[in-house]
């Protein structure tokens, strides 16, 4: 069966024995490469090299002063929320286990990264399905 929704980034995860999604380092890298993360060509040197680094080490902790560094403030609050969301995945353990908490605590993110998250806990939950009817409704839930 041809894969389908590549762009969830499923394929960039690694499925524990329970057959949830692990965040790996390749997944991260790819959420850093997102238009939101991707530094501009008039960014500030701090945010050059906060991207570059985590581009190198995606785990690597980001210090509050790393941060309040950064000289365009949407590049901090998009550096904030992408931290806060990637250091609670991380903690949690899996994708699954992240939205949960999310939910359950009522953190605020934006919609781009929850229909992210949507999309790749309904890739993994549909893989190996060939129903393009099944596939197509379940697009409904993370496309506006």
């Amino acid at each position: 069966m041809p894969e389908f929704w590549v762009a969830s980034g499923h394929h960039l995860t690694q499925l524990d024995a329970q057959g949830r999604m692990r965040v790996t380092d390749d997944l991260l890298r790819a959420w850093l490469a997102r238009p939101e993360l991707l530094p501009p060509p008039e960014a500030c040197a701090a945010e050059r090299a906060l991207h570059a680094r985590l581009l190198d080490r995606p785990r690597d902790p980001v210090p509050a002063p790393a941060i309040a560094a950064l000289a365009d403030a949407d590049a901090l609050e998009n550096w904030r929320l992408f931290l806060s969301l990637r250091d609670l995945l991380l903690r949690e353990g899996t994708i699954e286990a992240g939205y949960a908490a999310i939910q359950r605590d009522g953190l605020r993110l934006p919609q781009v990264f929850l229909a992210q998250l949507v999309q790749l806990i309904l890739r993994n939950a549909l893989d190996g399905c060939d129903d393009p009817h099944t596939l197509r409704a379940a697009e409904c839930l993370f496309r506006p």
